[in-house]
């Protein structure tokens, strides 16, 4: 009897020792995956979320950071079909609806992503990032009131959100209100002295109150921050038409 206990223990033993090592593994990949994503390694990545998942299937975070991943690179429907997988897995977890709302605007599914902004901000109300996004979705959908609206909370949770003032910057522009315009780009600047975005859309702000000088200004220092190709390609066509 007491040898049938010894063995029974010691079995059990090896299974929950199995156990950990397959958490700690998983874990361990998890970890991989994000040094190798926030180097820009997204294939690299991505194979390490693979192997988490392959140790735990139940592991929502390993699918969220593939689906980010995935969505860096372009390929926007296996990102969703990740994000879709942690949110069966933690329904409550509110980084999974942030990042499936950024995926469909990606795609142009505004609509969308702005019904996963909601469930965002219902589950945690708090969060800056979640309003900010929803603002710029509203805005790429031409309601500019309702982006500020969104944009206005966003800087009340959290005034040192650079990108939230570019995009309330962004959304002054396009009603016209310029001065308000560059009052925000002036805080976005402040805050993150390297956006080429919040000099672009500064220097655009200018152009249209007739200050040429400040507006070729910002554009030029616009251009040397910016490393995008596509980017590039339209500040200097703007810089052309102002030169004009």
């Amino acid at each position: 009897m007491r040898l049938t206990l010894l063995c029974s223990f010691a079995v059990l033993g090896v299974m929950i020792l199995s156990l950990i090592s397959c958490g700690d593994n998983a874990a361990v990949h998890l970890e991989q995956g994000k040094v190798e994503h926030d180097q820009g390694n997204y294939r690299k990545a991505i194979e390490s979320y693979d192997k988490a998942i392959e140790l735990d299937p139940t592991l929502a975070l390993a699918y969220n950071n593939r689906g980010n991943a995935y969505s860096e690179l372009g390929e926007y429907y296996r990102a969703i079909q990740d994000l879709d997988r942690v949110i069966e897995l933690d329904p409550t977890l509110a980084l999974a609806y942030r990042n499936r709302g950024a995926t469909y605007r990606r795609l142009g599914e505004h609509r969308r992503a702005i019904g996963d902004y909601d469930k965002a901000i219902q589950l945690d109300p708090n969060s800056a990032n979640a309003y900010n996004k929803r603002g710029v979705a509203y805005g790429d959908l031409g309601e500019h009131r309702r982006a500020i609206q969104d944009l206005d909370r966003a800087i009340e949770i959290d005034p040192t959100l650079a990108v939230a003032y570019r995009s309330r910057g962004a959304a002054y522009s396009h009603l016209g209100e310029h001065r308000r315009a560059i009052g925000d780009y002036d805080k976005a600047v402040q805050l993150d002295p390297n956006s080429a975005n919040a000099y672009g859309g500064r220097g655009i702000a200018y152009y249209h109150l007739g200050e040429t000088k400040k507006a070729l200004d910002d554009l030029s220092q616009a251009r040397t921050l910016e490393q995008d190709a596509t980017l590039l390609a339209q500040i200097d066509q703007a810089i052309a038409e102002i030169q004009r």
